[in-house]
């Protein structure tokens, strides 16, 4: 037992070996996805930075698995934490880290009114109801946060059905105590931070328009700093931490991108700061001073219009430091297939946030290389590619940017020896994107997409050399998912769109190279788009995953073609090319256009990124036999 174990473990850290794929989704990756407002604490026993936020990312202010996974920053990589998520809804929790008893603390909030909060401890990995004969009354949107000078929890403001609360509670591990009735700063959005040279607490309240307050608690009462109007900041959103080196609480980013400034509370005032802001400028970001290290870490947050950054700063008081242990940044719609000459797979472009990317990346064991080409192409989304004979992939169309504007490409690349170039061709298929490629052993086949004048139905093959047309699809078809079967010699279609007002369909459909072929299986996915199909060799089925399940009119933006929220599915299918077989495998998570790819060195079909219900996803994860 203790070997098994022990080869588990080992297969974890540094990939499975051929023929030892396991036989359900494990995560290749421990990079965190994107976090908005992420908690974030130094842990003095394991001496890292812990960071708790969503598995699958997203904004934590307003989810109820904002607590759902934990991450350890040691200064060069992100290392999974044994977590158990707390019980219960936590979207009206709060968190905070104990480092002295060593323990997490969770306050919830009861769902009958006139009820009280609920307080959890994580011990021994479990969570434990602690039964205490008074505590706060429930309520949402209150401070939380540990008091080293006190050496006790600080509870404080908050919001129930009776309206704003201004009371402050104390918490020391076995008893809630009534610290002060009365406090300055009612009401919601307070953020409670500790302010170690003036020994502390400090209470931040930034409104939706952009006015901060401020007030210090001293263990007895509560004081306004800021005068009761407070400071215009002209913009929310922005994040708030303790800077160790210049001693003083600042502020920075928010809801204006092209607002870099940072300002420093000096006890009395708001003042424009002389070290510079965290680059890129963010809001929403986490922050906990490594008091190993002694750097201050920031992570997460928003930089503007829709922009994710993945990257982990850090300032030494001099200057930031920028770290991106994950390598391939967020990011769907990418373009992606297994470069035949190395068995690794390959992507390209894609959408993050609101911009076409136009990078390239291969994957090497679980980290990603990013390939330098003289002159790839223009950044985009939604194209399609394929492996193309026994050295190159193929890479046909998608939205491509082209200064300001997205327009429809045409154009057909090759990637070879870890370089782009274009293949000029008179004869080749319309602009377009939201089509498919699959590759055969006499070409590549491409049908459907969206072109200028709507949904698309033709079908083209590539024989290595020019593009040729083939006889129609079965119907006008877009965002579809699309593989070739090589034992059985067919080309399978599931899902798709056939017209920007359509559901999505729920049909399968296969191809021989000469004649469409609709099979009647008992049952099979849910009707969707934008899922991602793969062929597996080893267990000779096709492998869909992911998609999405809402009708096209109502995720269609006809500029970035990007979708968030709109029931998004999480399960993976396996077609023998007679049934369908839902696979009994723990899922990554909702997720659409993501990519699939069976892998050989990893012997198991590979899985990465795609848009999750609230942002794109970076994650990668392995499905094995």
């Amino acid at each position: 037992m203790i070997r098994l174990v022990a080869l588990l473990l080992l297969a974890l850290l540094v990939g499975p070996a051929r023929g030892a794929a396991p036989a359900g989704w494990v995560p290749l990756s421990s990079m965190p996805p994107h976090q908005m407002a992420p908690k974030m604490f130094f842990d003095p026993r394991s001496r890292h930075v812990v960071m708790i936020g969503m598995a699958t990312g997203g904004d934590l202010r307003h989810d109820k698995d904002r607590y759902s996974a934990a991450w350890e920053w040691d200064g060069a990589t992100w290392l999974p934490r044994r977590w158990n998520p707390p019980p219960g809804d936590a979207a009206d929790a709060r968190l905070a880290f104990d480092p002295g008893r060593g323990r997490f603390v969770l306050v919830s909030s009861a769902a009958q009114a006139g009820a009280f909060t609920i307080t959890w401890e994580l011990e021994e990995g479990v969570w434990a109801r602690k039964k205490t004969p008074v505590a706060p009354p429930s309520r949402t949107s209150f401070g939380l946060v540990f008091d080293p000078d006190r050496n006790c929890l600080l509870l404080s403001g908050g919001r129930n059905a009776e309206g704003d609360l201004s009371d402050t509670w104390t918490w020391d591990g076995t008893s809630w105590k009534e610290a002060s009735f009365f406090g300055p700063l009612s009401g919601e959005g307070a953020r409670l931070i500790h302010d170690p040279k003036r020994h502390r607490i400090v209470a931040v309240q930034l409104d939706f328009r952009g006015a901060c307050r401020v007030a210090g608690w001293d263990g007895k009462s509560w004081t306004v700093e800021s005068g009761q109007g407070g400071k215009e900041f002209g913009r929310n959103g922005m994040t708030v931490g303790y800077d160790p080196f210049a001693g003083r609480l600042f502020a920075a980013g928010g809801s204006d991108a092209t607002s870099c400034s940072r300002f420093d509370w000096t006890g009395a005032e708001w003042v424009a700061s002389s070290s510079p802001p965290p680059p890129p400028c963010r809001g929403g970001a986490g922050t906990a001073w490594d008091e190993h290290r002694n750097v201050l870490v920031v992570f997460g947050g928003d930089v503007g219009y829709g922009k994710r950054d993945e990257t982990v700063l850090e300032w030494d008081g001099k200057f930031w430091k920028r770290l991106a242990p994950g390598g391939l940044p967020p990011r769907s719609s990418m373009a992606a297939a297994i470069d035949p000459s190395d068995s690794r797979l390959l992507i390209f472009g894609g959408c993050a946030g609101y911009a076409a990317l136009g990078d390239t990346w291969k994957l090497q064991g679980t980290k990603w290389v990013a390939i330098e080409s003289g002159s790839p192409p223009a950044p985009r989304f939604q194209s399609a590619a394929a492996s193309d004979g026994a050295t190159g992939v193929l890479l046909f169309g998608g939205r491509q940017a082209s200064g300001k504007d997205l327009v429809l490409s045409d154009e057909t690349w090759r990637f070879e020896r870890d370089h782009w170039s274009e293949l000029r061709l008179e004869d080749r298929p319309p602009a377009r994107f939201g089509h498919a490629l699959a590759a055969a052993p006499d070409g590549i086949l491409l049908y459907g997409g969206r072109g200028s004048r709507g949904f698309l139905d033709d079908v083209w093959r590539w024989d290595g050399a020019a593009w040729r047309p083939v006889a129609h699809g079965p119907g006008k078809r877009a965002h579809h998912a699309m593989a070739y079967d090589p034992g059985r010699k067919r080309f399978t279609i599931f899902g798709g769109y056939e017209d920007a007002k359509a559901r999505p369909s729920g049909e399968t459909w296969e191809f021989d190279g000469t004649a469409w072929n609709r099979p009647s299986p008992a049952s099979g996915p849910a009707a969707r788009g934008f899922a991602s199909m793969s062929y597996d060799p080893v267990r000779r089925r096709l492998v869909l995953h992911g998609g999405l399940a809402a009708p096209c009119e109502q995720v269609d933006d006809p500029r970035y073609q990007r979708f968030r929220g709109h029931s998004d599915t999480a399960d993976t299918w396996e077609w023998d090319g007679t049934a369908w077989t839902r696979r009994a495998a723990a899922p990554p998570g909702e997720r659409n256009y993501p990519v699939t790819a069976y892998s050989a060195p990893h012997d198991g079909t590979v899985l990465f990124g795609g848009m999750g219900p609230d942002s794109e996803l970076r994650d990668l994860w392995l499905l094995g036999h």
